[in-house]
């Protein structure tokens, strides 16, 4: 483990620099959460709390940067192979093969190694879901206080990202398939773990149901439950991204560890206090790898699902391959599984240096990442000339903004006539609810809507500012106004 640790701290190291070379500001969903970090809550429009959280005393411990923000993902990603280990280490106490390659599998990973360059809520769910499913492992050998431990973990992956909640169905699985396990429902350690997971996610319940229960009509909108239809051709290019994400060799040996699991187990293991309960390992990961992987998969062919949905999948799909694998006589597959997925995420990292140093003209995608502090310190600058606050009609705007634009971001407000609630900042950050509509404004908007703002202010006068947002192709002009004391919408 400890020479683990020492690899894990120097990929986590590695994926800093590589980062810091990119030359990346933050995607608007990260400013989005960073901006939330400033007035910690129990919910937010579109996620539950913990990101927002987690993100304040990252800032709160190396300061109001790009680099602090995503701090606590680099952390996360890195930890998340070392519970891996641990696992395999539980299941397999005599194969500590088993434990390193699934470390391995899960630390090169392309849906690892590029997400651990961002802040995203699938770094603390992967994490959270990992130390549940290693609780539980030792809850059920060991009792005691390791159901409080899967309690306090799967409290705080609901409150990370609401599919935490599969890890119960998961749960269910097991105990449908090893009625050996029943039993344990008849002592107090599951009904424990239970109590805590509610009494933590209770005041998320609380805020929702106190604002409208804006994240879940959210959820539900982002995975277009309404919008039947997508069929099998959705359901197919989620699972052509499930073999880039995770390598198609280890996505192949996972399915066969799953078949595996499936059937009956021939290394068991031992757990339980008292009677020995015959627990095969396989079986049991299975459990915890298949019903996220298919309840996306439906997602996928019903409306649409994004590659990361199915993350904590691979947790258990990592220890699967490797048994998979290791347990074949081609002892080769393990080195290709382990070194595909690494080469692509080095491609996938060098991607735009490499593109120079043969002379080929590409997309850039991350030119949309580049510019926002440069904007949002211009945009301060011009606000604070005039003493103005800050007034913006779009998401990725206020998003960006909101961080960027230092303390002329952080009292920014939403211009929302419509009175719609398609995020955050138009549900608590309405230009409507200013208490003091005296003063200057300074307006921002990639369209025109000089005529609404005519109606709205006492006056109003357009800028040459020759501001530009940040985009893949060419950056976008932004249109800017000064106004002068807010009269409320038309």
């Amino acid at each position: 483990m400890a020479l683990l640790a020492v690899l894990m701290i120097a990929l986590v190291l590695l994926r800093l620099i590589v980062r810091g070379s990119l030359g990346i500001d933050l995607h608007y969903d990260e400013a989005q959460y960073a901006v939330w970090s400033f007035l910690p809550d129990w919910g937010y429009y579109s996620k539950p709390p913990l990101i927002a959280w987690v993100i304040g005393a990252s800032r709160a411990f190396c300061g109001d940067t790009t680099f602090c923000v995503r701090l606590p993902s680099a952390i996360a990603f890195g930890l998340t192979p070392l519970l891996i280990f641990a696992i395999g280490r539980e299941l397999w106490p005599y194969r500590p093969s088993v434990a390193w390659v699934a470390a391995g599998l899960f630390a090169l990973s392309p849906l690892t190694n590029f997400y651990a360059l961002f802040m995203t809520t699938d770094s603390l769910l992967l994490l959270c879901w990992s130390v549940a499913l290693l609780a539980l492992v030792r809850a059920l050998r060991d009792g005691g206080s390791w159901w409080a431990l899967l309690g306090v973990a799967l409290g705080l992956g609901l409150l990370a990202k609401y599919t935490m909640g599969i890890f119960a169905v998961s749960a269910m699985m097991a105990l449908a398939l090893m009625p050996q396990l029943r039993p344990v429902l008849l002592t107090p350690g599951p009904w424990m773990a239970m109590f805590i997971a509610c009494v933590m996610f209770a005041p998320n319940i609380w805020w929702n149901a106190s604002h409208g229960f804006p994240t879940w009509h959210h959820t539900a909108e982002i995975s277009q439950a309404e919008r039947a239809g997508a069929g099998i051709g959705g359901l197919f290019e989620f699972i052509a991204a499930q073999l880039v994400v995770f390598g198609p060799l280890a996505l192949a040996a996972a399915a066969y560890g799953v078949r595996r699991g499936l059937a009956p187990e021939r290394l068991p293991v031992d757990i339980g206090p008292g009677p020995i309960l015959r627990l095969p390992p396989m079986r049991l990961l299975a459990c915890f790898a298949l019903p996220f992987f298919v309840i996306i998969c439906l997602q996928a062919g019903m409306s649409r699902a994004f590659a990361n949905w199915a993350a904590p999948t691979y947790v258990a799909g990592s220890l699967l391959a490797a048994a998979a694998l290791l347990g074949t006589r081609l002892h080769w597959l393990v080195g290709l599984a382990l070194v595909l997925p690494g080469l692509t995420s080095a491609v996938a990292y060098g991607h735009e240096s490499l593109a120079r140093a043969i002379g080929w003209q590409i997309e850039r995608p991350l030119d949309g990442l580049r510019g926002w502090a440069a904007l949002g310190s211009r945009v301060e600058e011009l606000a604070l000339r005039d003493k103005a606050t800050l007034v913006v009609d779009d998401r990725k705007l206020a998003s960006e903004l909101g961080f960027y634009a230092g303390e002329t971001g952080r009292r920014l407000r939403a211009w929302n006539p419509g009175g719609r609630l398609h995020d955050h900042f138009q549900m608590t950050r309405n230009l409507r609810d200013l208490q003091t509509r005296e003063g200057a404004f300074l307006i921002v908007s990639r369209r025109d809507i000089s005529a609404g703002l005519s109606a709205a202010f006492a006056s109003i006068e357009p800028l040459e500012a020759s501001l530009q947002m940040p985009a893949e192709g060419e950056p976008q002009a932004l249109r800017v106004w000064r106004g002068r004391d807010f009269l409320g919408y038309p």
